[in-house]
């Protein structure tokens, strides 16, 4: 939320600062992130992580970050293969090995002529947003604006966001792709909090209740 921006940028410290049950969820999701690495860096497709990533439009606010991943290329499955075997012989758990083996051969079949070299975005999410996207069909606004970031900064076409929801372990992913629409939305909301933070005027809070029309709740 912008307010949130504002306070991050004034180096306002926190008056709810995270308290152990969201430290948990954030170790959470270092888990599931780091399980995705070893998928994409087995299946030979890993080209980096955390690439830093800036851009800035003239008279805006300049925009930093990194992305979890760069991933591109064809698939080793050969390497992949002896990956699972040594998943076995170490005795993981049988999920582990079926994860693993059903993402490889959705890898192959998805992209049968290799991976276009694109940023990738690991979210763990809760049931209650999970949920939502099923029925929307559409990530997550603000994942999707941070993703296009990253593509913007180094000219990437496409992007994807892979979601796990961290209760029963359902994936989805989205593509995000390089558009006007999607730089319209990006550049609007650095637009926005450049004007605010020019005037000096902090934004609105966010409100307490907000119905969402999707869901009629």
């Amino acid at each position: 939320p912008p307010i949130d921006v504002w306070l991050k940028m004034h180096a306002t410290p926190y008056t709810n600062p995270a308290n152990d049950r969201a430290k948990r969820k954030f170790e959470a999701g270092n888990v599931f992130e780091w399980i995705v690495s070893l998928m994409l860096k087995r299946a030979g497709i890993l080209r980096m992580s955390q690439q830093r990533s800036e851009h800035q439009y003239e008279g805006l606010l300049k925009v930093t970050g990194k992305s979890d991943f760069v991933a591109g290329g064809h698939v080793d499955e050969e390497s992949a293969r002896e990956f699972l075997k040594f998943l076995t012989d170490a005795e993981m758990p049988d999920v582990f090995i079926r994860c693993f083996d059903r993402v490889l051969e959705y890898l192959k079949t998805t992209y049968p002529n290799g991976i276009d070299t694109m940023p990738l975005e690991v979210k763990s999410v809760s049931t209650f947003a999970m949920d939502k996207m099923e029925i929307q069909q559409a990530p997550i606004a603000r994942h999707r604006k941070q993703l296009f970031h990253y593509m913007k900064s180094h000219d990437y076409k496409t992007g994807l966001i892979i979601y796990l929801c961290r209760d029963d372990l359902r994936m989805m992913e989205f593509t995000v792709d390089y558009n006007a629409a999607a730089e319209m939305e990006y550049k609007n909301e650095i637009a926005k909090l450049s004007l605010l933070f020019a005037k000096g005027v902090m934004p609105k809070k966010e409100p307490f209740i907000m119905f969402d029309e999707e869901q009629g709740k």
